[in-house]
């Protein structure tokens, strides 16, 4: 068997690259290459089983600080002055009497009872910086304004800082006090005091714990109405 110069030179760098061999066995000579093979059938492996252990739970959620809001219970929502005109004065013998501080230019409350008088009264109607507005949600049922005795001819001051001549305020410096006597109608559930120079409005003790007993006591007489 004869072999081309161009195929014997491939056969020596075949030979030289590699670990082939040139056999002299019986049957003519032949180049003899190694090779490996991979033996089983190409099957693709076997998807590995699902575990028969449950699936762990998930941590629960951590408890929050604050409690949830009950939807049964209203929202407090804060007073806020009534845009609404003066409704029919009540006449009634049952009132609740508030004794209000004016002091650093903030209104307190100094004590606040109910008290009956010999006959019934009707709500007088005045003009004030002040007010007290008794109401059920957003009905106005009465209304009284009125003033701090040396205050009535203050001009507010709506900024923080004030007109370099501004004239002198009694409200701001002076210390006074006032009672004044609303009706104890049964039909309030809201007593607010609202100051109008300053669009403000701060709620008020209402209703007061021996006019509740009262109203509750089987038996008591129903205040007078208009």
């Amino acid at each position: 068997m004869k072999f081309a110069p161009s195929s014997l030179a491939l056969l020596l760098i075949a030979a030289g690259c590699s670990t082939a061999r040139y056999s002299t066995e019986p049957g003519g000579p032949s180049v003899v290459l190694p090779a490996h093979f991979a033996e089983g059938k190409g099957e693709p492996r076997p998807a590995p089983r699902p575990s028969a252990a449950p699936p762990a739970a998930a941590p629960p959620p951590a408890a929050s600080a604050e409690p949830a809001p009950d939807p049964d219970q209203p929202s407090p929502t804060p007073p806020a002055p009534s845009n609404l005109p003066d409704p029919t004065p009540l006449r009634q013998a049952e009132q609740v009497e508030y004794e209000l501080e004016l002091k650093d230019g903030k209104v307190s409350v100094v004590s606040v009872k109910a008290v009956k008088l010999p006959s019934p009264v009707v709500t007088p109607r005045r003009m004030g910086r002040y007010a007290i507005e008794l109401g059920i949600g957003k009905e106005l049922i009465e209304r009284l304004r009125f003033d701090f005795p040396g205050t009535a001819a203050d001009e507010p001051s709506l900024g923080a800082k004030k007109p370099l001549y501004a004239p002198l305020t009694m409200g701001e410096r002076a210390i006074a006090r006032i009672k004044l006597q609303v009706p104890q109608s049964l039909r309030v559930r809201r007593a607010v005091l609202v100051d109008r120079a300053q669009n403000a409005a701060t709620e008020l003790p209402w209703p007061l714990p021996e006019v509740a007993k009262a109203a509750a006591a089987p038996g008591a007489a129903k205040p007078a109405q208009p």
